[in-house]
């Protein structure tokens, strides 16, 4: 997690059936100079909205994360929930 606070740079995607349920699993992680990705959480959403991303993002927020940027894939989810 310290890495993850050290960057300003904060990336968000979810992925879907990788699950008996076809449950949206949101990833958030962050990146380094030579294009590694680095996972700082995995969550399993009911659906992938608005609100699943605030909460996600509220909570790694709760934990110090406070990103300058954030990184999507263009989800219309995401761009609301920042």
């Amino acid at each position: 997690m310290d890495f993850l606070r050290s960057q300003g740079l904060l990336q968000a995607d979810s992925t879907y059936k990788t699950n008996v349920n076809n449950f949206p699993i949101g990833v958030i992680g962050t990146s380094d100079v030579n294009q590694r990705f680095f996972p700082g959480g995995v969550s399993l959403f009911s659906e992938e909205s608005t609100w699943s991303y605030e909460a996600l993002f509220n909570a790694i927020k709760a934990l110090g994360v406070i990103p300058e940027h954030m990184l999507g894939d263009g989800c219309d989810a995401i761009s609301a929930a920042v």
